[in-house]
């Protein structure tokens, strides 16, 4: 933990050094966009960014949704110094609307006035509104995002509406590769999406045009349409990306979700990724069942709070997984990691007793791997 944490720190201190060299040239507009995507250590990476630019020339916007706003109270804590401004946007003024309307040749006035209606100052509605006014007429404009979601795809021949179908489940980001494979096409090509704007490219990948019609799209999807397109999806990724491999069984609520979880998150520890890995363990725990699985996710989970700093919380796992051990080796287990945590919180008294209890079972049934970390941790005790 502490190895992470130093890397992190190293990284922040790089891009401070960046940010302050340049902003001496000239000033600087950093812009962060999409937010309510990030993970902690990018949420923390913008905070210190926040800080940094309140000492030089530069300004730091950052977007995100009202949902899932992270810039929260917490957040703001971490950035203290620096001086924040929030700008809501609302929705489009019908001047707005109009001036957009006027982008788009041959609509009806009626239409125009119409759609502007209908959208609510939305813009991404009235844009979709604008770009289905042909196939739909303006007596038969829906009034959702999900409505005109579903015209739009109703409207595309069936292998492309498979194609978005494949790549709503895969995320707001998709790659040709995993569509393909998912379709079972693999000349396939996304130009019509791409012209029907729905869709747009990213790097050597695709996104869709607005998170809302990914939404749209997933939304549509019969329960066992989603459920065999992510089992299509872990196929795809069960050699090349654990984590995804892991989150698709879980949404085609296969059996083996928790221990791809549990796969996924030895290798994140492995690489330092504890926040991750706890995240993922959490989540196995909440799909695992059988007490000996869940024997194994818990003292996971509790290693990684150890690891994390979160000495407490590690303690109260191994109280856990005591309670449902019912093997005297997973009962030793159990002692030997209360008591790793119990010395680290200066609990001794209390980490001899659980190494006491662990070494008469250890002795008398020969668990010698167990004693030897029994007696290490003894000797560290003394």
């Amino acid at each position: 933990a502490m190895d992470n944490q130093t890397r992190n720190r190293g990284k922040q201190e790089s891009l401070e050094a960046m940010v302050r060299t340049l902003s001496e040239q000239q000033p600087l507009l950093l812009n962060v966009e999409d937010l309510h995507w990030a993970d902690s250590v990018v949420l923390a990476h913008a905070a210190h960014l926040a800080c940094t630019v309140a000492a030089c020339r530069s300004v730091l916007l950052l977007t995100t949704r009202l949902s899932g706003d992270p810039l929260d109270e917490n957040w703001r804590a971490t950035s203290e110094s620096a001086t924040i401004g929030v700008i809501d946007l609302g929705p489009m003024a019908a001047t707005e609307a109009a001036d957009l309307a006027h982008t788009f040749e041959g609509v009806d006035e009626g239409v125009v006035q119409t759609c502007i209606e209908r959208a609510g100052g939305n813009p991404l509605f009235l844009e979709q509104l604008f770009r289905n006014v042909d196939e739909l007429g303006g007596s038969n404009i829906p009034g959702t995002v999900q409505g005109i979601v579903q015209a739009r795809m109703d409207a595309l021949p069936a292998r492309d509406r498979r194609c978005l179908q494949a790549a709503s489940v895969l995320g707001q980001r998709f790659s040709e590769a995993a569509v393909s494979a998912m379709i079972e096409q693999d000349d396939y090509r996304p130009q019509i999406l791409l012209r029907q704007a729905l869709i747009r490219p990213a790097g050597d990948d695709y996104q869709f045009a607005h998170a809302l019609i990914r939404d749209g799209v997933y939304a549509s999807l019969l329960k066992p349409q989603r459920i065999a397109l992510h089992r299509q999806a872990a196929v795809f990724f069960r050699d090349s990306d654990s984590v995804l491999y892991a989150e698709h069984l879980d949404r085609a609520e296969d059996a083996g979700a928790p221990e791809a979880y549990f796969a996924a998150a030895r290798q994140l520890r492995d690489g330092f990724h504890y926040d991750t890995a706890l995240r993922l363990i959490s989540r196995a725990l909440e799909l695992a069942s059988p007490p000996a699985a869940r024997f194994e996710l818990i003292c996971f989970q509790a290693d990684l709070l150890r690891d994390l700093g979160e000495t407490d919380d590690s303690i109260a796992a191994y109280e856990q997984a005591l309670e449902i051990a019912s093997e005297d080796e997973l009962l030793c287990r159990a002692n030997l990691g209360l008591a790793a945590g119990m010395r680290i919180a200066d609990r001794n008294e209390e980490a001899m007793a659980c190494l006491d209890r662990a070494q008469a079972v250890a002795t008398d049934k020969s668990f010698e791997p167990l004693l030897a970390e029994l007696h290490f941790l003894r000797g560290n005790l003394y």
